[in-house]
């Protein structure tokens, strides 16, 4: 991050000038609310997000470069590179925002693996099931859940591609660009099934070994 604490010293210099011209204002408001801006998103990402756009930050920050080495504020490129950078800045809050937009789709889509209900309520009213009938009725909710579950899987192999497609500009599922991504949320959908899991043993045992006001099941 080293351009931008760089550009942040420059235009702080630049505005403490005493003698300062109407032309170098006008090139520190241009380029001071978009790098601002622009160091708010970059302040904000989170790891993952770091790792997986490191190359477009090093991009960004080559971007920046020719006003930390080759440009003063009197130098007749000044408006070039504040053109230049702008649209850097705002492309990579563009594709911030993407990126984020899909990875808040997949958190929902995982958190719902992990709030899947195996294991269905006892109805409270009516007559007691038998056992066939009790089986049947706790399999058929099982498969059904499943499947839903499945398909929440699926739908996030698009999304990840997505994310490929914005970051490494490719859809092959195996881009090295992203290994820290794909980790990151198989480990995320490793998690929200064990949970998945352990919350139906857990209201198993509790329908099993717990008290309850009427029996799960008959047997004749």
């Amino acid at each position: 991050m080293t351009a931008f604490i760089v550009i942040e010293t420059k235009l702080g210099a630049l505005y403490a000038e005493s003698n300062l011209q109407t032309p170098c204002l006008k090139h520190a408001s241009s380029l001071s609310p978009a790098y601002f801006a622009q160091l708010q998103v970059v302040n904000s990402l989170t790891p993952v997000e770091a790792r997986l756009m490191s190359s477009k930050l090093a991009d960004l920050e080559g971007c920046l470069q020719p006003g930390l080495a080759r440009l003063n504020w009197n130098n007749r490129g000044i408006d070039s590179f504040v053109t230049t950078t702008t649209k850097a800045l705002h492309d990579f809050q563009t594709l911030h925002y993407s990126v984020q937009k899909n990875s808040a789709i997949i958190e929902k889509l995982v958190f719902g693996l992990a709030s899947a209900k195996l294991v269905a309520d006892l109805p409270t009213e009516g007559e007691v099931m038998e056992l066939q009938e009790f089986y049947e009725y706790m399999e058929q909710h099982r498969a059904a859940v499943v499947e839903t579950a499945v398909q929440k899987y699926r739908s996030l192999t698009p999304l990840l591609g997505k994310v490929e497609e914005l970051v490494a500009g490719s859809n092959t599922g195996k881009s090295p660009q992203l290994a820290g991504y794909y980790t990151y949320w198989e480990m995320a959908v490793f998690n929200a099934l064990v949970i998945m899991v352990l919350r139906a043993l857990e209201k198993l045992h509790s329908m099993l070994g717990g008290p309850t006001k009427r029996p799960m099941f008959k047997v004749r």
